[in-house]
């Protein structure tokens, strides 16, 4: 027959070679083992029952708090939507003033630099009406033209005067052309008619010019 299997602590009780300590401290473990058996079993029914009964009503308050959660991110959404709105509407306004007073004074800083210039005019004016020295009125006319080169060359502008160079449609205007008999003179600007001018890297006038052919 098989032999049953008998309790640790029973083993040890009825086996002479263990000590009455070993077999109470068997006891002690066989006691808090059956403990911990019963509490997990009673914490498995517990969560075996969670749910049951108040399933339905919890399924309903999550969704109201979900509902209040979405009710309150919306809104948020259109409080920001309504503030982002206003801002750019500001800014929409403040671009268009600022554009507009550009637009408007965008000459100031050029009309401020030529100022002395015209007082220099005005005094050669007055100048020429005191006195009959046409020596020292063409001086003054001259040095009146430098300062106004001056400022003008200051600001980027450059003249465009071609005469024997190259024939250029990216800077020149051809107005006429006259038939040349040298071959280096083909295709090379032979009189300039009108100054062009450059403001930095830009044609703002392009120069006249006749060119040989």
């Amino acid at each position: 027959m098989a032999r049953k299997n008998k309790p640790k602590e029973k083993e040890m009780a009825e086996n002479p070679k263990f000590t009455s300590e070993e077999v109470e401290s068997a006891d002690n473990q066989h006691e808090k083992e059956k403990e911990n058996g019963e509490t997990v079993e009673e914490n498995t029914i517990n969560e075996s029952n969670v749910g049951v009964g108040n399933g339905p009503l919890d399924e309903v308050s999550l969704l109201k708090i979900r509902l209040e959660t979405v009710q309150k991110e919306a809104v948020e959404f259109r409080e920001k939507h309504v503030r982002l709105m206003a801002e750019f509407d500001n800014f929409r306004k403040r671009t268009r003033r600022e554009t507009e007073n550009f637009r408007e004074y965008a000459n100031e800083e050029m009309m401020t630099a030529l100022l002395p210039v015209v007082d220099d005019f005005t005094r050669t004016m007055t100048a020429m009406e005191e006195t009959d020295n046409l020596a020292s009125l063409k001086e003054g006319i001259s040095l009146v033209n430098g300062k106004l080169w001056n400022i003008l060359e200051k600001k980027g502008l450059k003249t465009l005067n071609p005469l024997g160079e190259v024939f250029d449609m990216e800077y020149h205007e051809a107005i006429h052309s006259l038939p040349v008999e040298e071959e280096e003179k083909k295709g090379i600007v032979l009189d300039v008619v009108e100054k062009g001018y450059q403001l930095k890297d830009k044609v703002i006038r392009y120069a006249k010019v006749v060119v040989g052919e």
